[in-house]
């Protein structure tokens, strides 16, 4: 869902609607930073897009709220009032990316589409990088007993080096597991 936030006349508000509705976004306008503010704390959403210049609030007061509540939230930033301090500013802040108007529509769909696939592609790798520390954490290895905690130990210690390690044992006792456990860490 792309929450469209302009100051620029409803009739902006409305065309970027229409276009990236018409694009398959599921789209949410509002006239304000404040109502902005509101509607993403009620509900989820994928991407905002923000002018500088709104009542209320202007689009970086309104960018670094929405990055306070959601460090996450990709955030592109437009505006009529384009300069290269407004930019950095933008940037600085958190902004995905900023567009100056007048834009080309393609060019701003482009946008959008590499901000969602980028914040997929970095949710898919907080999902995998969780699932091998869950996977190849020590604490998925069994063993309660005196001599595998002092393995864990040792493990622990040189996980944490550059040390080429050799694992001995009989067949089936952990070995590959307990490998892989400090390779991972």
């Amino acid at each position: 869902t792309v929450p469209s936030v302009t100051r620029s006349s409803s009739a902006m508000r409305r065309l970027l609607v229409r276009v990236l509705t018409k694009s398959g976004f599921e789209v949410s306008a509002v006239a304000g930073g404040n109502e902005a503010l509101r509607q993403v704390a009620a509900e989820s959403f994928d991407l905002v897009i923000t002018d500088i210049k709104m009542p209320e609030m202007d689009g970086l007061d309104l960018l670094r709220e929405l990055k306070a509540f959601d460090p996450s939230l990709p955030i592109i930033v437009m505006t009529a009032y384009g300069t290269v301090e407004n930019a950095v500013q933008a940037l600085r802040a958190g902004a995905y990316d900023y567009v100056a108007k007048p834009f080309e529509i393609d060019e701003l769909k482009l946008t959008v589409e590499k901000a969602l696939e980028r914040e997929r592609l970095l949710a898919e790798n907080r999902y995998l990088h969780a699932e091998l520390e869950s996977r190849y954490d020590f604490a998925g290895i069994i063993g309660n007993s005196p001599g595998m905690r002092q393995v864990f130990d040792v493990a622990s210690s040189v996980a944490a080096s550059n040390a080429s390690v050799l694992i001995t044992g009989e067949s089936g006792t952990g070995k590959e597991l307990l490998a892989r456990a400090i390779h991972y860490n």
